[in-house]
């Protein structure tokens, strides 16, 4: 009931928004992606790609990076951030739900976290876990959509305030950030480190993801 009453208020938002009178949003400051650290904690920047053109014109992300680090271990973790100046006309993130699959991973648990990463309850956010497959290979991902002063894991609700803001704030802005690693013989393990990863560099995202 809770997600068809979700479903409707999008609905809503949407028809309000496209009956308000459109202006352009406001220039944010940030940084760019690009200068996001090689140095994350113990994790060391070990790889970097470049999204393809075809690629691209899926996405239509204005700032993005596709990065695996390594760690002191010999360890590694990817990391996914993809930003949008603004999520209209077409452009807006794309659901790993749909797109890793696309990819050829296999789901084999879906399921919804919250992640500690600080201490106390507002050091929480939520987070879809994803344990996926792809032949041999096992890995866990965790992604959440960031941005706006808001972490959310939830589709619908992502979808929700980003039309609620637009009315509200003028503002649609807001990024998609995935980190995914090998879940081996011991998944939540995976996952322990995945967070410890991404408390590393939690702290600075909103100098690349205006709050």
């Amino acid at each position: 009931m809770s997600r068809l009453i979700v479903t409707v208020s999008i609905l809503i938002l949407a028809i309000v928004a496209g009956n308000l009178p459109s202006s352009p949003e406001p220039v944010l400051s940030r940084s760019s992606l690009k200068e996001f650290p090689s140095r994350i904690g113990d994790w060391v920047l070990l790889k970097e790609q470049q999204i393809d053109e075809k690629s691209m014109a899926v996405l239509k992300v204005d700032d993005y990076i596709v990065r695996t680090y390594s760690n002191s271990s010999g360890e590694t973790i990817s990391l996914y951030i993809g930003y949008f100046n603004s999520q209209k006309e077409g452009k807006t993130n794309h659901s790993p739900r749909q797109c890793l699959p696309g990819a050829g991973w296999s789901p084999i648990e879906t399921t919804s976290v919250m992640l500690d990463l600080a201490p106390g309850k507002t050091g929480q956010i939520p987070a879809n876990r994803y344990l996926m497959q792809k032949g041999d290979e096992k890995e866990i991902f965790l992604f959440w959509y960031h941005g706006r002063g808001r972490q959310i894991a939830d589709e619908y609700m992502t979808k929700a305030y980003l039309i609620w803001d637009s009315i509200s704030r003028n503002r649609t802005d807001g990024a998609l950030i995935r980190v995914n690693a090998r879940a081996s013989s011991n998944p939540d393990e995976a996952v322990r480190k995945q967070v410890e990863f991404i408390r590393s560099f939690y702290p600075i995202l909103s100098k690349y993801i205006p709050e």
